[in-house]
């Protein structure tokens, strides 16, 4: 029995164990992240694993290592038909660019009704995609033409999220990394302290200095209405750059 191998056939094994290590490392997918619920009518255990069992408001949600965390979606719930959230949402964790955290209006029946917040929302943390799309991943419909009355029906009929914050921003972003807002509507920013002077603004990026760079980051499908100052803002002592 020959139980040496030529030079050729050490090469051919060479090449296939290369082979196979490239398929696993770049072919087969990354493990999908942890699914999370806030479900103020849950009646379970509270520990965010489902509907049933689902955080009850956001002060309740876990961050981090026993909770959200890098690559899991947080799931928000709109109910049958609709449900505003009195209390503030801020983020607890980051996610990385391989595995943003992802906090997402309901997609299931029963809890895929539109979502409103009536306080303010806080992007402290790098990598965290804000979606409050009913469909997700929609993009503007091939052939469709780019006119007023098609990009607004377009909007309000896929936005399934609404911030409302009548004193301060809507939507803040702290960071500047990864930062995605999509399907979302920022509505009445500030209009309680109007005449204050304070800058408020429906989409506020805030992380500022001399050479501040937005990277990686996307804001898209957004609606910013009725807000005293600008829109969407970006802070910074010398004017921030942009990169997506």
């Amino acid at each position: 029995m020959r139980l040496r191998l030529t030079v050729e056939e050490r090469i051919a094994l060479v090449i296939t164990l290369l082979a196979l290590a490239f398929f696993f490392c770049w072919c087969v997918p990354k493990a999908r992240g942890a699914d999370w619920y806030v479900n103020p009518d849950a009646t379970g255990s509270a520990n965010g694993t489902n509907w049933d069992n689902g955080w009850t408001n956001f002060a309740t949600i876990v961050w981090g290592a026993s909770g959200v965390t890098a690559g899991d979606t947080l799931y928000l719930s709109g109910g049958e038909s609709g449900r505003t959230y009195t209390n503030a949402l801020t983020t607890g964790a980051a996610g990385t660019s391989n595995a943003p955290i992802t906090i997402m209006v309901g997609q299931d029946a029963g809890h895929n009704g539109n979502v409103t917040i009536s306080n303010a929302v806080t992007i402290g943390h790098d990598w965290v995609t804000l979606n409050g799309g009913k469909s997700p991943d929609a993009d503007w419909p091939a052939g469709l033409s780019f006119t007023t009355v098609n990009l607004t029906n377009f909007l309000t009929t896929n936005i399934g999220l609404t911030v409302i914050n009548l004193s301060n921003s809507c939507v803040t972003a702290t960071q500047n990394e990864g930062i995605k807002l999509k399907w979302l509507k920022t509505l009445y920013a500030g209009w309680n302290v109007l005449g204050s002077g304070a800058k408020i603004h429906g989409i506020n990026f805030t992380a500022s200095g001399t050479s501040v760079i937005v990277n990686n980051s996307e804001i898209s499908y957004c609606l910013c209405v009725s807000n005293p100052y600008d829109g969407i803002n970006f802070a910074s002592n010398n004017g921030t750059n942009w990169s997506s």
